[in-house]
């Protein structure tokens, strides 16, 4: 998982909610988790 990545998608979501994009429900369940189960996870390829 990606430190703090739960709040760049917060972040996100705020400024969807800006331009009048925003999911409201995404951005409570993110608020109400604090990235205790939800986040960014990284994943990483390598051809050989």
């Amino acid at each position: 998982m990606i430190d703090e990545g739960w709040r760049d998608w917060l972040t996100w979501l705020e400024a969807c909610d800006l331009v009048g994009k925003g999911f409201e429900p995404d951005a409570e369940m993110l608020r109400a988790d604090q990235g205790r189960l939800l986040g960014f996870s990284r994943v990483v390829a390598s051809r050989v």
